[in-house]
């Protein structure tokens, strides 16, 4: 590696909860407010010795990144890339940010040169956009891309050859779609115990139900592996596919027993019962909003890299705008992949470069809807309540090419 490995190994672990920016001053969360100001001043300090440490690593995917712009506002990133079959370079970027302003949307790249942009299409499974633009960009490479292990660390480029986010990853490649999801049929308890993990609730006619575990069974192990809670196990789960056995340890009372299940496919459609979606989407929520469209691609890696959504893009109130849509390399400047969604307050979802080398292989769609720039807030300030007119929403209307 070109940079100092253990600086950055020493910081990462500190200021992996931060925002990572040292372009952007540093904001420390909530939970650093009982370091004391001696801490808190090496800490700062090891996070700008680990920006500038970083910065070669995402140099090269930087070039490559600019920024999709609507009325000087920024709407989303871009990742610039040769078009394996025109040959030509294009954009790609978050199809569901840009939408209703994919018309009238400018990119500015790196040398803040900008130009008007074309859609070319869409490939809605994954909520990307394909866009050309006569602005002569760098395209970065997908070939000989890197498939990132879980625990492998990440960083994410922006478009001013600064350092994004960074993170780790957390589970490897996966489908979204529910129905290409190993099935359980479980409710786990989110409170910790060690013991392991109680079973709230085991759906009829499920895989567990048939392998014979019950409400109130606590699970101990699965695979002779054990788990700190409940969220290990889902991860476990997620990287599983329908069909695959596992055994599971579990405690009944006091008794100890073990059984074999033989994973289903998710349903698709969840009894809401089951899942409290109100619940879910505030957990999800905190710490930052997650993109709306944030389910049902086929095949993501999962990081915990912290990345902002601001619903109201434009809004000279809030500091960020969103960050979908750039590239993220591994620590050795290979290409990962594209961000394409902020799932919950530690999910980043990234599409991988070889799935976007074999996406691009195939003609993209054209929109079934016709989708009409809407006023700004910028444009709106001072014209209703809180600044905003009366007929205006706070958060801008999406396109939703996938359900939720």
């Amino acid at each position: 590696m070109k940079f100092p490995t253990l600086i950055f190994l020493s910081s990462l672990s500190l200021t992996l909860s931060l925002p990572v920016l040292a372009q952007r001053g540093l904001q420390m969360p909530d939970p650093l407010d009982s370091l004391t100001a001696e801490q808190k001043r090496t800490l700062s300090g090891q996070a700008k010795r680990l920006y500038h440490a970083a910065r070669p690593v995402i140099s090269k995917a930087s070039q490559s990144t600019v920024v999709l712009s609507y009325k000087n506002q920024r709407i989303s990133y871009g990742t610039v890339v040769r078009d394996p079959k025109s040959k030509q370079n294009i954009i790609l970027t978050k199809w569901s940010e840009i939408a209703y302003y994919h018309k009238r949307l400018k990119v500015i790249a790196p040398n803040e040169k900008y130009h008007w942009t074309e859609l070319i299409g869409i490939y809605p499974e994954y909520d990307l956009a394909v866009l050309k633009t006569d602005l002569k960009l760098t395209p970065l490479s997908l070939n000989h891309a890197a498939t990132p292990d879980i625990g492998e660390f990440l960083a994410a480029a922006d478009a001013s050859n600064g350092l994004l986010a960074l993170g780790v990853v957390s589970v490897k490649e996966r489908s979204l779609r529910e129905t290409d999801k190993a099935f359980l049929g479980v409710l786990m308890s989110e409170k910790s115990s060690s013991l392991g993990t109680r079973l709230d609730r085991v759906e009829p006619q499920s895989p567990a139900s048939r392998a014979g575990l019950r409400q109130g069974d606590i699970i101990t192990s699965i695979d002779k592996e054990r788990f700190k809670g409940a969220t290990e196990i889902r991860n476990t789960l997620q990287r599983l596919e329908p069909g695959t056995r596992i055994q599971v340890d579990y405690l009944r009372g006091k008794q100890k027993a073990s059984t074999k299940v033989v994973l289903g496919s998710r349903p698709s459609e969840l009894d809401p019962s089951r899942f409290p979606r109100q619940r879910l989407n505030e957990m999800q929520q905190m710490g930052a909003a997650p993109n709306r469209i944030r389910h049902g691609f086929p095949s993501v890696i999962q990081s915990d890299m912290k990345i902002q959504y601001n619903e109201t893009p434009g809004d000279p109130r809030d500091d960020y705008t969103n960050e979908c849509g750039g590239p993220v390399v591994n620590l050795d400047g290979q290409t990962v992949g594209i961000i394409i969604a902020r799932g919950s307050r530690i999910k980043t979802f990234i599409i991988p470069a070889h799935t976007i080398s074999e996406l691009l292989k195939t003609k993209a769609s054209q929109p079934t809807r016709n989708y009409t720039a809407r006023q700004t807030p910028n444009q709106a300030r001072g014209s209703g309540r809180s600044g905003y007119p009366r007929r205006y929403s706070p958060r801008p209307p999406r396109a939703i090419p996938l359900e939720e």
